[in-house]
């Protein structure tokens, strides 16, 4: 019989997921991290509901994204192909932690790029990438690879949302005060 280590990502993941998230625990068992995010696909009436403090009711992973709101941006103006930059909409805040929806625009550009589509999707997502890459926004420590995911990660969130009637793409970031 062999013990599994205390390090197990399964034991690690299931008391992450136990611990609820809160105004006082934002990120659950992550709240360690000091700041962090969570994507989510809502109505806006449902988002309009939501507690700004504790985010989303339901996310897909405990992990959250450390995606900053102008990373996010910035991924938004690089697949509308546009010069002009825009930070996303705050729809509610409460302390450190904001909602931001991602604009729709980009939403309906990202979705275009599906898996039936592979050459156009993957030398859309190169474009996308490589824009935000040469921006003068993108943090240096970004590398292409995590960019790349980023973009992939923000277009699975709008292919859902334009699967749903009426949804949006939102984005709750919570950051620690600096003390």
């Amino acid at each position: 019989m062999s013990r599994q280590p205390q390090n197990d990502p399964d034991d690690f993941l299931a008391a992450t997921k136990a611990e609820p998230r809160s105004p006082a625990s934002p990120l659950g068992g992550l709240t360690r991290l000091g700041r962090g995010g969570y994507f989510f696909v809502a109505t806006p009436e449902e988002a309009e509901r939501l507690n700004p403090a504790v985010g989303p009711a339901s996310v897909d992973s405990p992990y959250p994204h450390l995606y900053e709101p102008t990373l996010l941006a910035e991924i938004a103006r690089a697949a509308l192909a546009s010069e002009a930059f825009s930070e996303m909409d705050s729809i509610a805040s409460d302390g450190g932690a904001s909602v931001y929806m991602f604009p729709p625009a980009a939403t309906d550009a990202l979705s275009e790029l599906t898996p039936s589509r592979r050459e156009f999707t993957s030398s859309r997502i190169d474009e996308i990438t490589d824009r935000v890459m040469s921006s003068p926004r993108c943090p240096p420590q970004y590398k292409r690879s995590g960019i790349s995911t980023a973009v992939l990660t923000v277009r699975g969130h709008c292919l859902v949302a334009r699967a749903t009637p009426d949804s949006q793409v939102y984005y709750w970031f919570w950051r620690k005060a600096e003390s």
